[in-house]
């Protein structure tokens, strides 16, 4: 099997593939190390966007805006 294409390892992430499809990837994920890598790092990176950044948490962006 060749290398899963990141479009691809983020609708398997958020389960938007077939459960015999999400079964092909979990065991190219045992034999491919790039992969697994690709996997962690697309985890990583929506833990990531899904942080609150306590600086700008609070900003009122509206009254910018307005002005």
């Amino acid at each position: 099997m060749t290398d899963i294409c990141t479009k691809e390892m983020l609708q398997y992430i958020v389960g938007e593939v077939t459960r015999v499809r999400a079964d092909e990837i979990d065991a190219h994920l045992e034999a491919c190390q790039y992969c697994r890598e690709l996997l962690y790092r697309l985890r990583r990176m929506i833990e990531m966007l899904d942080e609150t950044d306590p600086d700008i948490e609070n900003i009122d962006l509206t009254s910018r805006v307005r002005t």
